[in-house]
């Protein structure tokens, strides 16, 4: 008996808390449900709440079941914020913050390693923002999202950044001093590109934070790690810049080495030429009596010599991508051409005939 009447009695008590909140779709909502959960130790309550949950009798059940998600978060449980989720969210589909839970819902999803996940969190985001267009928390949690689906590597468009910061931007005209909304703005322009706003904006949120409670120190640990972010995305940058002029030097420099290769493979197959010219016209003109046939062979050969180098050049200049002048080429195979012909009228005093 006496159990029985303390679960009443705690059932009583959170009634009563709850009792004080504003209609679910006010914008003061979550945020004075959370101040209920860190002021009365909800984080150790949850038994507690959860029975009160599940008494289908009792008034204030969502506020119970935002609290369990509150507790949650907290603890940056996200596993069991989902189990939470799939166990009671589908009895609240008519409230409009059912939009930020389920978006929250996939969110963590991508956390634990679900990339496309982001895509129905970002989209229930936008339902929610929609739906309550005057909810500065429902706005910065759009924001937050799509910054956290950038930095995980869900390939956020442009579009959709900008039209975080500008709904962000809404949230700290309203209220300019709070901390966390300029580390979530920071880290927008910094998944930009824009790295001076980025960590200009979080050391704002460093300045702002306050640091006299637990949660505080934790946020400002937060905010450190994400100015070291951002200055480790700054050096990164850095090294990819001067990795790219090191590939530019590289190429440049693979390029000239090989037309240094090209050009001594060809100078090397021009003296070949030359030298084995010399060697076969001293054969020939040793070993051929008749002047016209040995002027002959010999500028056949010159010829035949002349094509086969100009064959080979091109080959060579082909296989190794460096361009070579077609002009050239043409020329080289023309004079080749004449003295295969000119050697072989003369050879065969073709030109006697002539004259």
């Amino acid at each position: 008996m006496s159990r029985r009447g303390g679960g009443a009695a705690r059932g009583s008590n959170l009634e009563t808390l709850f009792s004080g909140l504003p209609i679910e779709d006010d914008s003061q909502y979550t945020v004075e449900l959370k101040r209920i959960v860190l002021d009365n130790d909800f984080l150790n309550k949850e038994r507690e709440i959860e029975n009160y949950l599940l008494n289908q009798q009792n008034q204030y059940r969502f506020a119970a079941f935002y609290s369990l998600l509150i507790v949650c978060r907290e603890y940056n449980n996200y596993s069991k914020y989902n189990e939470y989720v799939d166990k009671y969210a589908n009895q609240f589909h008519q409230v409009k913050l059912y939009k930020i839970v389920m978006s929250t819902y996939y969110r963590n999803k991508g956390i634990l390693g679900d990339l496309g996940a982001y895509r129905n969190a970002i989209r229930f985001a936008e339902e929610a923002c929609t739906m309550l267009p005057d909810n500065l928390a429902v706005k910065h949690h759009f924001a937050e999202l799509i910054v956290l689906a950038d930095e995980e590597g869900a390939n956020v468009h442009v579009e959709t950044i900008n039209k975080a910061i500008e709904r962000l931007d809404d949230v700290m005209d309203a209220n300019p001093y709070h901390a966390k909304y300029y580390c979530t703005l920071g880290r927008l322009f910094a998944s930009l590109g824009d790295y001076n706003q980025g960590m200009k904006n979080v050391k704002k949120a460093l300045d702002f934070e306050r640091g006299d409670n637990k949660d505080s120190l934790i946020r400002i640990g937060q905010y450190n790690y994400y100015l070291l972010q951002i200055k480790m995305l700054i050096e990164n940058d850095k090294v990819d810049s001067k990795m790219g002029k090191f590939n530019s030097d590289f190429e440049q420099m693979e390029n000239d080495l090989d037309g240094m290769k090209t050009q001594y493979l060809e100078y090397l197959a021009f003296f070949s030429s030359v030298l084995a010219f010399v060697l076969i016209t001293v054969n020939i003109v040793i070993s051929v009596d008749d002047f016209n046939k040995c002027a002959g062979i010999v500028l056949m050969f010159a010829g035949a010599l002349v094509v086969v180098f100009g064959v080979f050049r091109m080959l060579l200049y082909y296989s190794s991508k460096i361009k070579f002048g077609i002009l050239k080429t043409i020329f080289s195979y023309v004079i080749g051409l004449l003295l295969l012909i000119a050697g072989f009228i003369i050879g065969n005093q073709l030109y006697v005939y002539w004259l």
